[in-house]
């Protein structure tokens, strides 16, 4: 088996992989497959103002604070 990289539009990437015979192929990066896609969807939920967003600084107080706690928050 030889091991090739290739690039894809992001938009065509789902289309081309299901094209694809899976008898004859497999994915080696399936991993950064799925995170690229939890990413796009975080991505999405925050420009439509789902999901929870903490901004950077708040979350260094909060997790400062859980600290000098002993981390029992």
């Amino acid at each position: 088996m030889k091991t090739i990289q290739i690039q894809v539009e992001d938009d065509y990437l789902e289309t081309f992989l299901e094209s694809l015979p899976q008898d004859k192929i497999k994915i080696v990066d399936q991993t950064f497959i799925d995170n690229q896609k939890k990413l796009q969807d975080e991505l999405e939920n925050f420009l439509h103002g789902k999901g929870k967003f903490t901004p950077y600084y708040e979350a260094m107080k909060e997790m400062d604070g859980w600290l000098k706690e002993g981390g029992k928050k």
